[in-house]
């Protein structure tokens, strides 16, 4: 995981496929949202390669938006001024 002021990016989310299916996939994600928040992070996303663009509908279920190929999400509501 990346960190850069208020955006923190997603690098790589790797299960051993040993594993899969047991919702690891879900819990790490979770934890690195988590830890982008706790650093003060106001965004979170990744970028979506070709070869993984079949894993879009997992990211959505967390809350991540398409926009191209990059997935983010907010982490902190919007402030109006």
């Amino acid at each position: 995981m990346r960190y850069g002021g208020i955006y923190c990016q997603l690098e790589e989310l790797i299960v051993d496929p040993a594993a899969r299916g047991r919702s690891l996939g879900g819990l790490l994600l979770e934890a690195a949202i988590d830890a982008a928040k706790a650093k003060g992070a106001a965004e979170f996303g990744l970028y979506l390669i070709p070869s993984t663009t079949h894993n879009r509908p997992f990211y959505e279920k967390y809350g991540l938006v398409t926009l191209g190929d990059e997935m983010r999400m907010p982490l902190v509501p919007a402030k109006v001024t």
